[in-house]
């Protein structure tokens, strides 16, 4: 990730944070925190679900169906090219291997964009074979974030620069409760907990691949 999903000025705008108290680069440092924290605390980065759109490449096999299963959600797709088999080298040495030729057929422009799927609307199939349809294009789960996500952002960001705070004045960070406490938390804060809770993937949606 190279940018969080809450920008430096809408930070400072909802927490009336000063440049001299904390500079952009570390609002910038602790709001990536944050939103890494919340992709892995949520099971998304491991599925590229994320909360805003991110370029990826995908090699995936063709199987001979209209259609190719995604295992990551497409946003937008950027390119589709299907590799074709052209022919071997006409000159061979003994002990090496053929150079494989490849031809490639570009099909970004004959197919329907699902969130899941990619499907021809020119009535032919992905050719069968081993990787042989490379993907480019912008993926996730959500072209911007959520407002939930922001304010998970926001939280968990303030948090990690008061705590910085602390350690560079010398002072002591607690290292239990400081006061009654009626349940746990993953991350400090309720509200936070239970927005990142609803936003889990339990599981891969789509196990096609």
């Amino acid at each position: 990730m190279t940018e969080p999903y809450m920008t430096v000025k809408a930070f400072r705008e909802e927490t009336l944070i000063e440049v001299d108290k904390f500079n952009d680069d570390s609002v910038k440092k602790a709001l990536l925190w944050a939103s890494d924290l919340i992709d892995k605390m949520t099971g998304r980065d491991r599925l590229s679900m994320w909360f805003s759109g991110r370029p990826k490449q995908l090699y995936l096999d063709g199987r001979g169906h209209e259609y190719i299963q995604l295992p990551v959600p497409i946003l937008e797709l950027t390119s589709l090219k299907q590799r074709l088999r052209a022919s071997s080298a006409s000159s061979f040495v003994q002990g090496v291997a053929p150079e494989v030729l490849f031809n490639e057929l570009d099909l970004t422009n004959i197919v329907h964009v699902e969130k899941w799927v990619l499907t021809r609307i020119d009535g032919q199939i992905f050719l069968p074979g081993d990787k042989n349809h490379f993907i480019e294009g912008t993926f996730g789960d959500y072209a911007t974030p959520p407002e939930t996500v922001i304010r998970c952002v926001l939280k968990l960001a303030k948090m990690r620069l008061n705590k910085e705070e602390v350690v560079k004045q010398g002072g002591l960070l607690p290292v239990g409760p400081s006061g009654l406490v009626k349940f746990p938390t993953m991350t400090g804060d309720a509200e936070v907990d239970a927005i990142i809770k609803q936003l889990t993937v339990q599981r891969q949606v789509n196990l096609g691949v």
